[in-house]
């Protein structure tokens, strides 16, 4: 459930916070958790390079490529995210997708000429539009800040416009 919920909690850690090595009060046990993925990280290796190469692999399980989606989204790289989703996706319906990776390919839409955020889902443009009319409210930075994140601040829009 990254892709559906992960934004709906803070996020502090960023893509370390996916493995619970990394992170110290994880309430995550390592065993499990690499058990699900089927691979360690090297020594050294950062969660990030340890999820790309785990999701290299031609028989890569379901929860490798939902972790390294969810990676690439919280380091903010909407590029990538955009590239990589066709290759473990496959052909895949914008509307069928959850929630985040939605919410990210629209996003993504605002920043790359080339790609066009094509959904039958107009209440996900109208949310995003309330969103940006929210922004032009608002001249201070903190003021508008808070009022963004009262109302989207479960959004992966939030997280890559405003979060840590």
């Amino acid at each position: 459930l990254l892709g559906e919920r992960l934004f709906e909690f803070p996020q502090y850690y960023g893509v370390q916070g996916l493995l619970p090595a990394a992170v110290m009060d994880s309430p995550l046990v390592p065993d499990s958790v690499y058990f699900l993925l089927g691979a360690r990280p090297d020594d050294g290796e950062d969660a990030l390079s340890f999820l790309k190469r785990a999701a290299s692999v031609d028989t890569v399980c379901r929860a490798v490529k939902e972790y390294y989606l969810s990676a690439l989204l919280l380091e903010r790289e909407l590029l990538e995210f955009k590239d990589e989703l066709p290759r473990l996706y496959g052909d895949y319906n914008v509307d069928s997708l959850p929630k985040h990776y939605r919410e990210a390919l629209l996003l993504c839409s605002e920043f790359a000429e080339d790609f066009e955020f094509e959904s039958g889902d107009a209440s996900l443009r109208e949310q995003f539009r309330k969103l940006r009319e929210l922004e032009q409210k608002y001249n201070d930075a903190l003021v508008r800040n808070n009022y963004v994140r009262k109302s989207f601040g479960r959004t992966y829009w939030w997280y890559y416009l405003y979060g840590m």
